[in-house]
């Protein structure tokens, strides 16, 4: 809160009507406080992040002639197979980066 040039209550960030005190709308982005910035940019580097540990399991399987041949074997098994298989926990250990990444400040305490 703070006052105007009557000396009334106005909350931040909205300005009061001259005549009225009733609220005029929305403030300019120029006129508003910073104090929120830093944190938003926080988090859309946490949600860029999130959506980047998303995305390269789709982006590794999908580009299929990168690792459509025989070698190096693993243990026998080709190179296509084991490839592929090695994703599945890769995915999961990327899935779970992602969930703690975009849940940061909203899961409940046990959880972080």
């Amino acid at each position: 809160m703070w006052h105007d040039e009557q000396g009334r209550d106005t909350p931040l960030g909205v300005p009061a009507n001259s005549a009225a005190g009733i609220p005029a709308g929305p403030v300019p982005a120029t006129d508003r406080p910073a104090a929120g910035r830093p944190a938003r940019a926080a988090a859309r580097r946490r949600q860029t992040a999130a959506v980047a540990c998303l995305g390269t399991p789709f982006a590794a399987l999908l580009a299929v002639p990168l690792y459509a041949h025989d070698e190096p074997r693993l243990a026998g098994v080709p190179f296509f197979y084991w490839y592929q298989l090695a994703w599945v926990p890769l995915s999961a250990l990327l899935t779970a980066a992602a969930w703690r990444l975009d849940s940061r400040g909203t899961a409940p305490e046990g959880l972080r």
